[in-house]
Formats: structure tokens, C-alpha cells, sequence
């Protein structure tokens, strides 16, 4: 490393949010003090007065982050939401820079090719169309509700691995210019070889960056679903006034997730503004804390 005298606040910073979102997202569900998937229309405060759902926020010791509309513990769902968030970003990310590299590797290492015009043409392609208008049309074709994380893969990795192959085809196209890969291929090294001995190492810097950097995008990208009530994960059926037999039985969002609990809050916001604010928090600090550490790596390297 080359000594600076500038502290890499970034790298720091990113580095302690994303250490305390994971944290929270691993035993967030252990601290949280209530079932979040338990429902009540009437809460008995300890007075004995009876008062309705949703309470407000440092209203009662029992519920410090108050309930939501069908009386569900706030700070329960809350705790339980980062899992699932940072599970489901974490698996996008991941295809996204298999099919990135993937493609990127043909495009950068084999420029004048048949296969890597045509990756060309469908990458230009893509980046024309929004990626959000992609995802609500995949998303509607699918169906997605109740069939898991898989139409939310599906559809933010449509044209979601435009940015990784960009980034990948234009540092092979440096590297493969390079004295040293011309001096191995005239030396007889094959593709294999060189792909080994030298372009992994030289990318093996970019590979974090592009990962926590998207990690932050596709967060974003699953907030601003979120706010069109494209939503991952199922519903829970509850009943008023009664017995099934008598009363009514109704859906609400069921096992919490922060781009759900953002739609519910967004939902009810006149109601419970509290529950979409919460929501927004985690998404910024899941954000801010991806894109810091993201900025903050591509420093060191920088510097290294």
C-alpha cells in the first residue's frame, strides 16, 4: 500500500453500516420481542383501557416502534426484514455478475467476433429500455406473487447485467492490449493459461466493487418496486368479527420484508406514517452503507 495522508472515510463508514445491517439482519429476529406475524384489532393498555390499532411509536414500553393497522409489533417486523432484503439483493447480485462477466468476457477478450458483435447490439439495446419498466412487465408475465424470490431474480436480471459487462469488456479490452498477454500468446500460452495466470488476478480488485456497488443499486431498485407494490414474499389471511364461519377473511402482507413493509406503510401512510419512514431508514442505511463501501474499496485499490 502507498501511505496517505487522507483517511479513507468511505471505506470506513461503508464498512460499519454494512457490518451493523448485517448484524441486524442475522439476529435482528432473535431480539425481536414479539411474533411479527401475530395480529390483534384491540389492544388492552396496562391501564385496562381498550384502545385500536395501529399505536403510535413510544406509546406503550410493549411496543416502542408502535403496530401496524392489524396490530402486528412494528420493531418485530422491522428486525425480521433485513434477512430476506439483503438474502434476496444478495442472490440478484450475484446472477447478475455471472451473466455480467460472462458476457463481458466475450465482448472484451473476443472484440471482433461474431458471438461479441451480437452481445453488443443486445447490450446497446438494453440500456434503452429502463430497467423498473423491464422488471413490472417480467414481474406481471410472472405472476409473482407467492412464488418466492425467483420472478424478482428473473426480473431485475433481464437487462440488470448491462453495467457489469460494460465494466468487464472494457478493462479486458485494456488488458488484453498489454505487452506481457502479447508476449505470452508468442510464447504459445493458451486461453486457458493467460484467462489463469494473468486476467484474473488483474480483475480480481474489480470484482469487489462492482459487487458492493451493486448490491447498493439493486437495493434501490427493489425500494422503488417496493413503492409500485411489487413486493416479495406471500400474504397472511386473518379474520374480523369472529370465527371463519362468521366473520370476514382477509389478506395482508405476510412474512416481513423491508420493500413490503415500505408498500404497507406507503399504504397506510395517513395512518401509520411511522411504518413507511422506518422502511425508507433501513433501505438508506442499506444503500448508503453498499455505495460508501463500494466507493471506499475502489479508493484503496486505487491507492494500493
Amino acid at each position: 500500500m502507498k501511505s496517505t495522508n487522507r483517511a479513507n472515510l468511505a471505506l470506513i463508514v461503508g464498512l460499519i453500516l454494512v457490518g451493523l445491517t448485517i448484524a441486524v439482519s442475522l439476529i435482528g429476529p432473535f431480539l425481536a420481542p414479539a411474533d411479527p406475524q401475530e395480529t390483534s384489532f384491540i389492544y388492552e393498555t396496562p391501564d385496562g383501557e381498550f384502545v385500536l390499532h395501529p399505536i403510535e411509536p413510544n406509546t406503550y414500553a410493549d411496543h416502542p416502534l408502535g403496530t401496524d393497522v392489524a396490530g402486528r409489533d412494528f420493531l418485530s417486523r422491522w428486525l425480521w426484514a433485513f434477512y430476506p432484503t439483503l438474502g434476496l439483493a444478495a442472490l440478484i447480485t450475484v446472477v447478475r455478475a455471472v451473466l455480467g462477466a460472462g458476457m463481458g468476457y466475450v465482448r472484451g477478450w473476443y472484440p471482433n467476433g461474431r458471438l461479441a458483435d451480437t452481445l453488443d447490439l443486445v447490450t446497446q439495446t438494453a440500456t434503452t429500455i429502463p430497467l423498473i419498466l423491464v422488471a413490472i412487465v417480467s414481474l406481471q408475465l410472472t405472476g409473482w406473487s407467492g412464488l418466492g424470490a425467483w420472478p424478482f431474480i428473473l426480473a431485475l436480471n433481464i437487462t440488470g447485467w448491462v453495467n457489469i459487462s460494460d465494466m468487464v469488456a472494457q478493462r479486458l479490452r485494456i488488458l488484453r492490449e498489454q505487452p506481457y498477454i502479447q508476449a505470452a500468446r508468442s510464447l504459445g500460452a493458451g486461453e486457458w493459461h493467460i484467462l489463469i495466470k494473468h486476467i484474473i488476478p488483474n480483475m480480481r480488485h474489480l470484482a469487489p466493487v462492482l459487487l458492493t456497488l451493486e448490491m447498493g443499486i439493486v437495493l434501490i431498485q427493489l425500494a422503488e418496486l417496493g413503492f409500485l407494490r411489487f413486493v416479495f414474499g406471500g400474504n397472511a389471511i386473518i379474520n374480523i368479527g369472529g370465527p371463519s364461519t362468521e366473520g370476514l377473511d382477509i389478506a395482508i402482507q405476510g412474512q416481513p420484508e423491508l420493500a413490503q413493509i415500505l408498500s404497507y406503510g406507503w399504504d397506510n401512510f395517513f395512518i401509520a406514517p411511522w411504518i413507511s419512514m422506518w422502511a425508507a431508514g433501513g433501505f438508506f442505511v442499506l444503500i448508503l452503507g453498499f455505495m460508501m463501501l463500494g466507493e471506499g474499496l475502489k479508493r484503496y485499490y486505487q491507492t494500493g
